[in-house]
């Protein structure tokens, strides 16, 4: 049987003799409608828990919103319009609003690449700036409760009304993506990272698990000391389309997409194989090594003890 694999931008094709093939296993397809913008600006509109961007900023706000950095597949082009426009109906001025890429301790994006990001409207119209933990200045916010130190970018600390965009998907410590990730590790100082991410090879760090996960505890815990007063994020089929979009309150906007990043990834596997060949669903997701890295995570569940994984990533 010939399968089609994601090889960063194309795709290669594997030629598996039917005899030697177990299972095919991909996700559940839901069809993505053929305008995203829509049920994103729905979402923004009808907030879960909380109140509308626009009841909640005012005019002389310093606004800070928070977006992923180009190794996600993020379509940050159509979240920004829909939360910029209730910020210009609560009157804030274009010159208050500070966009911050998320890109955690991973070397900070170009201003060609930022410009990819965001659209060349917004870049021409806003300031931006991204996360740099070597030259930023980060504010010491508090403690989780495990006792680790919070420090977050000064320049979101300091904003009036906090905002975070982002995309809700597996994570394979941290349980899922999303929401509080855009400040930890999105925003937050190497120190605060480290601290966090040490807490990888506790056994609920692990894809799909929220309860008793003390990645997704602490970076919760970094949330609420450093505020988020909005967030909107949606969820992608595997052809990076835009099937759900929620906004409003974190723990609401979290809750909702991981519902459904479960319907349609949590596939079941009768049994285990002694080789498996995994993808990780092409560019932006196989951009390094870090980034690939969770397509083989994601296949040690189904392969035997002494198994193989072949991990397909450009």
């Amino acid at each position: 049987m010939q399968v089609q694999l994601p090889y960063g931008k194309e795709k290669i094709s594997l030629n598996i003799p039917d005899k030697n093939l177990l299972d095919i296993v991909v996700p559940k397809e839901y069809i993505a409608p053929d305008h995203p913008e829509v049920i994103i600006r729905k979402a923004v509109l009808n907030p879960l828990g909380s109140e509308r961007l626009s009841n909640i900023a005012t005019e002389g706000d310093r606004v800070a919103i928070v977006v992923d950095d180009h190794t996600r597949p993020c379509p940050t082009q159509d979240l920004l319009p829909p939360v910029l426009e209730e910020l210009k109906r609560a009157d804030v001025y274009d010159s208050d609003v500070l966009i911050i890429v998320a890109s955690g301790t991973s070397k900070p994006p170009s201003f060609e690449i930022i410009k990819t990001i965001v659209g060349d409207k917004v870049s021409r119209n806003y300031s931006i700036i991204a996360n740099d933990v070597n030259t930023r200045e980060y504010i010491h916010v508090g403690k989780t409760k495990m006792g680790h130190d919070v420090e977050v970018l000064k320049e979101y600390i300091e904003s009036d009304v906090k905002v975070v965009l982002g995309d809700i998907e597996y994570h394979y410590f941290a349980g899922y993506g999303g929401t509080r990730k855009s400040i930890l590790p999105g925003i937050s100082s190497s120190n605060t990272v480290q601290q966090n991410h040490k807490l990888m090879f506790h056994e609920n760090a692990r894809a799909g698990v929220l309860k008793g996960n003390p990645i997704h505890q602490e970076m919760n815990d970094a949330m609420h000391l450093a505020g988020c007063d909005f967030a909107l994020n949606v969820v992608l089929n595997s052809h990076r389309r835009v099937v759900g979009a929620w906004a409003g309150d974190p723990a609401a906007v979290l809750d909702a997409g991981t519902k459904l990043v479960d319907e349609m990834y949590k596939v079941p596997v009768d049994e285990k194989a002694d080789i498996v060949v995994t993808a990780a669903n092409g560019y932006p997701h196989d951009l390094n090594l870090y980034q690939a890295y969770k397509a083989l995570h994601a296949a040690l569940p189904v392969v035997n003890e002494k198994g193989v994984i072949i991990l397909v990533a450009e």
